[in-house]
């Protein structure tokens, strides 16, 4: 698969059933080019490639059958350094809560679903 943001998602584990990655999104991010002239934002759809990105790397056994929810409650600009907190709920680590912010605003909210039968 090819990604857009060309950033490093790398979560490291903060808990039992969660972990945390940093991201530090360049002024070059290629993703920031034409969305909008004069004021640069990182798509939303972004914003659920590096949720998923960042769950993929911590549940490498299991694929991403679905994103079952998307809030975006605010702007990502050149240069922000993100915050990607994820969270597992449920009996196993299927369902996935990731929250993103840049500083201390929260920017998006993003639920995944995994199952084993989705890796390709």
């Amino acid at each position: 698969m090819t990604s857009v943001v060309t950033a490093a998602v790398l979560p490291r584990p903060v808990g039992d059933r969660a972990a945390r990655a940093e991201i530090a999104l360049s002024p070059d991010e290629p993703a920031f080019a034409g969305h909008f002239p004069d004021f640069p934002v990182l798509p939303g759809v972004c914003l659920i490639e590096i949720a998923r990105r960042a769950a993929d790397r911590c549940l490498p056994d299991l694929g991403c059958a679905e994103v079952t929810s998307a809030r975006f409650t605010g702007a990502v600009r050149p240069g922000d350094t993100l915050r990607v907190d994820l969270k597992w709920t449920g009996d196993g680590p299927a369902d996935c809560t990731v929250t993103v912010r840049a500083g201390a605003d929260r920017v998006a909210t993003v639920r995944l679903r995994y199952t084993a039968e989705a890796r390709p």
